[in-house]
């Protein structure tokens, strides 16, 4: 199941799992058949991967799991000790053990009682450790080093350092040597107790024998005892190197800053952060990622706002983090965190405020306080000194307002009450009131208010709501205002006019622009030179050329020759962008530019890029070799397209020097994850997989984003692999061990279409039973079944004799085993009507007409008709004339199931899309030659329009059917 896959991958990649998807997992246990092993890998979890709990809350995991273990099975003496252990991390304390004891389902081991013991240590119930030790010499248990270690923690907790020596010296005497588990009680217990000289004695002369974990426990038992700051930087240089060398924090350290900021402790994961390496920054690399997640989990704990600048403000100082602040503004915005507000304030101490910081503070205070929050948003933006822009009071401010709106004049009022200037709010209010079609209001509001408007920012709003403008006279007189109020020299009136013969989705007719344009001059609108050569041209269209005439001999009424009203710079908008363009309009585009002798880089780089994504291979080369004759400049984006072409061409000596370019000029560039994948799919086809690791996990140095977005990629290199697996003979099992690899870096996940290769490259082998296996394991393991009706029509066609079984690396005699563990697979995973299926149409493709007519009316077999004809489907689709012709040979007489002229009409359709006259005239004989009655009316109809298309003469046997006389 895709939610268990989800938790593993999270404990195995982060060291911790998310709450609500493991409570998911807990609540369907009894819901979903589940395994010993999952439900002690559940078991597991409740220590270490959910520091964000509280002992109780992981406590209460631990008991459901547990009691569902112990309803649906038997617990063996290691589930019990399991159990004990995670326990003892949580500080879960048995009070009664004896109760505990006489719950068992099996006979008390030894380790039973040395776990029982430890809990007793751990708990410091020292009475009961003595009691339980006891217990432990009747029955003759051995002292082992897990009792001598269990015996250190009881004495250390009862502040008993003397006992602590006695144990040692038993410990000698009894020849068990100190491991690294005792060194690490041992240095505990000096720490808790206050001997911090002996702890680091021990700790200088073996502490290189700690494990991560046992580092990370003497951290934390320094951390409650309040020890000096230089002491838990000693004890965290016993990690290993590569924990510090990781971009970041690593996952260790992570969940133990967790841990103590959600005891409250946001100091002392401070000291330990402060304790740690100084990171080292390079020049492409995001500066605010350090120690986001310590923030994240503040604000998720609601630490105050004071904690919060504190932890920012150390960051910033330390340099781990300069836009610590910012990056805390965005996860309380994110969390809607009422502390959002005073960060924001802290913020204005340093550096001036953007607007755009305080759009999701609007939209959450009009979804708690309605438009009265968004007023009270603004009176804060104030205060701060913060004014709303353009975009501010026309995306998040103007369109929530609509009651207020009703009466634009107490709006304005009301808006200018809470600090918004009417030099600001008097255009976006126009264009609001424009889009909202209230064209008197527009009118009004903005007579009133002297202010100057943005004639640029009103002219979109005007031309898209025109039309619904019943008075022309009433546009005359707002564009004449528009005009007379510009803040700047705008021609708003020709500009008026252009959008409106140039822009497809809002052309006005001829005599709606006539009479718009003696409205202009009758409110003395005047337009530019250029503007008027625009509309005169798109005039010139018009058939009816007495109006056209007309129009023209206006529009020399409103031209004002001395308006400069940015006209080149106007029209050129009309010209679009060359990323706006088609390819056939960059291609005439070029053409233009070369024959002016104007610059064509632009269009150059547009050109290639499109032309490589379109797989116009050719062209893109000869785009190239212009680009290269020109100069022009090599953007990253122009690299990357360069390299997807050397990689699509199979360039391999091009592709890599491109790759190494573009990592050597632009280090910070993310190259798409499916051209860098494509690449190394070329590398593994020229027998380099080493080089296409490492082309991999360069990449996955910067962001990855996995998904569906590069399935189909990742599944041809995977392809590749497993081809180039059975080609050279490599050790079995190369393709299992590189998808693992992907989804290490996170290229991918454990899809059932990417474990295709993974069972196809047995297949290359010749080795079915390798390929059986493989699929068993994978069925098991991730419960999916990829190539499952290959696999079934592979063994059939070997069964029916169409390969040779030694070919495959079996016999006749293995073939039906064979065939049951893949049913049965199949079966565990989808239900045994799914493998039923899908025996069918491996029946289909590879078996023989008695098999499949055997399968088809055995009463035990349960067919859904749904999935039927879904597959169906696709044997049409993929053109499979025989499986399908089988198939409706074979289900004659079974109408509840699909007719069988509706199986020919399906492959007839998938002919006629491709237009391939001549597989239709193929799959007619093949019909007539069985059975010349199942030919349908709509079939002959459908097959006779095909031929009629492609002016091919009907045949003599097809006109007959049709009454159609040659």
């Amino acid at each position: 199941m895709r939610i268990w896959r989800k938790v593993r991958q999270d404990a195995v990649t982060n060291h911790r799992i998310g709450i609500s998807t493991f409570q998911d997992v807990v609540t369907g246990l009894s819901d979903h058949q589940t395994s010993r092993e999952n439900v002690l890998f559940l078991l597991k979890c409740c220590g270490p991967f959910f520091p964000d709990l509280n002992h109780q809350e992981r406590a209460e995991f631990v008991n459901k799991i547990w009691e569902f273990m112990n309803q649906s099975t038997t617990p063996s003496p290691d589930d019990y000790i399991t159990l004990l252990q995670v326990m003892r991390r949580n500080r879960q304390c048995i009070l009664n053990y004896k109760a505990f004891l006489k719950e068992l389902r099996i006979p008390a081991t030894a380790e039973i009682y040395e776990e029982l013991l430890y809990l007793a240590a751990e708990c410091n119930l020292i009475e009961q450790v003595f009691r339980i030790l006891a217990e432990m010499k009747e029955k003759e248990f051995p002292a082992t080093e897990n009792v001598f270690n269990a015996l250190i923690l009881a004495h250390s907790r009862n502040r008993d350092l003397k006992n602590v020596e006695l144990v040692l010296e038993t410990m000698a005497a009894a020849n068990v040597e100190q491991s690294p588990s005792t060194i690490t009680e041992l240095i505990k217990a000096y720490v808790e107790n206050g001997t911090l000289d002996r702890a680091a004695g021990v700790l200088a002369k073996d502490g290189i024998f700690l494990s991560p974990d046992q580092v990370m426990v003497i951290v934390r038992a320094a951390l409650n005892n309040n020890v000096d700051q230089s002491l838990v930087a000693a004890i965290l240089k016993y990690l290993p190197e590569d924990i510090f060398q990781k971009r970041g924090i690593h996952s260790i350290l992570r969940n133990l800053l967790t841990e103590l900021v959600f005891e409250g402790k946001w100091n002392k994961a401070l000291e330990v952060l402060n304790s740690l390496p100084k990171p080292i920054f390079h020049s492409h690399e995001d500066l605010d990622g350090y120690a986001t997640f310590l923030i994240n989990d503040m604000i998720k704990k609601d630490c105050s706002a004071e904690d919060i600048i504190a932890v920012c403000a150390d960051l910033k100082e330390s340099e781990r983090n300069i836009r610590s602040l910012h990056v805390a503004i965005e996860i309380a915005h994110r969390r809607a965190s009422p502390v959002a507000l005073q960060l924001l304030e802290e913020l204005s101490h340093s550096e001036e405020l953007k607007p755009h910081f305080f759009w999701p503070l609007i939209i959450r205070g009009f979804e708690n306080g309605g438009e009265q929050g968004i007023l009270n948003v603004l009176s804060q933006m104030s205060k701060l000194g913060v004014n709303p822009d353009s975009d501010t009071l026309n995306l998040y401010i103007l369109p929530r307002l609509t009651i207020i709106l009703k009466s634009p004049g107490k709006a304005v009022k009301i808006l200018e009450d809470c600090g918004v200037k009417m030099s600001q709010l008097l255009t976006p209010l126009a264009s609001h009131l424009l889009i909202q079609k209230r064209f008197e209001e527009t009118f009004d509001i903005v007579k009133t208010y002297q202010a100057k408007i943005n004639c640029e920012a009103l002219v979109s709003p005007l031309v898209t709501t025109h039309a619904h403008c019943t008075r022309t006279s009433l546009l005359g007189k707002i564009v004449a205002l528009f005009s007379s109020r510009s803040d700047a020299p705008f021609d708003i009136g020709g500009k008026f006019l252009m959008e409106l013969v140039t822009n497809r989705s809002n052309q006005s007719s001829y005599e709606n622009l006539g009479k718009l344009i003696k409205e202009f001059f009758l409110c003395g609108v005047k337009i530019s030179q250029m503007a008027r050569d625009v509309v005169e041209q798109a005039v010139e269209k018009c058939l009816d050329k007495e109006l056209a005439g007309t129009i023209k001999k206006d529009l020399r009424r409103i031209v004002d020759r001395e308006m400069d009203s940015s006209t080149r710079e106007n029209i050129g908008q009309h010209i679009s962008h060359p990323r706006d363009m088609t390819l056939e309009e960059l291609e005439c585009h070029l053409v233009e530019l070369e024959a002016k002798k104007l610059n064509t880089r632009g269009v150059l780089r547009r050109l290639l890029q499109l032309n490589v994504q379109r797989n116009k291979l050719d062209r893109a080369i000869e785009v190239k070799k212009l680009c290269d004759k020109k100069k022009v400049d090599l953007s990253p984006g122009m690299l990357a397209s360069i390299f997807d072409l050397h990689v699509k061409t199979k360039n391999v000596k091009e592709a890599e020097w491109t790759w190494l370019e573009l990592k050597k000029r632009y280090p910070g560039f993310a190259v798409d994850e499916h051209k860098v994948i494509d690449f190394a799919s070329l590398l593994v086809e020229k027998g380099l997989l080493n080089e296409a690791k490492k082309v991999l996990t360069m990449r996955a140095t910067t962001k990855i984003r996995g998904g569906s977005n590069s399935l189909k990629n990742a599944w041809n290199l995977l392809s590749k692999v497993a081809q180039h697996s059975a080609e050279a003979g490599t050790p079995e099992g190369e393709t299992r061990g590189f998808l693992r690899f992907l989804v290490d870096l996170k290229y991918c996940d454990y899809h059932n279409t990417l474990l295709g290769p993974v069972v196809r490259e047995f297949i290359c082998r010749k080795d079915l039973p390798k390929a059986i296996e493989e699929f068993k394991e994978i069925a098991n393991r991730f419960r999916k079944t990829p190539l499952k009706l290959e696999l079934m029509t592979l063994i059939l066609e070997v069964s029916n004799a169409k390969h040779d079984p030694a070919g495959f690396g079996t016999t006749q005699d293995d073939l039906p085993r064979m065939m049951e563990d893949v049913m049965a697979a199949v079966a565990k995973v989808h239900g045994s009507p799914n493998a039923q299926m899908t025996l069918i149409f491996a029946l289909a493709e590879g078996g023989t007409d008695s098999q499949l007519r055997k399968l088809l009316i055995d009463p035990q077999i349960r067919i859904n008709q749904e999935l039927f004809q879904k597959q169906c489907d696709y044997l049409s689709n993929a053109q499979k004339v025989e499986p399908l012709v089988r198939l409706a040979r074979c289900t004659r007489g079974l109408g509840y199931l699909i007719k069988e002229q509706d199986m020919y009409i399906m492959l007839l359709n998938s002919f006629v899309r491709d237009n391939n006259h001549e597989a239709a005239l193929v799959l007619f004989d093949r019909i007539c030659e069985d059975d010349e009655l199942k030919l349908g009316r709509e079939f002959v109809e459908t097959l006779t329009d095909l031929l009629a298309r492609n002016n091919i003469e009907i045949p003599t046997r097809l006109a007959i059917h049709a009454k159609v006389r040659n």
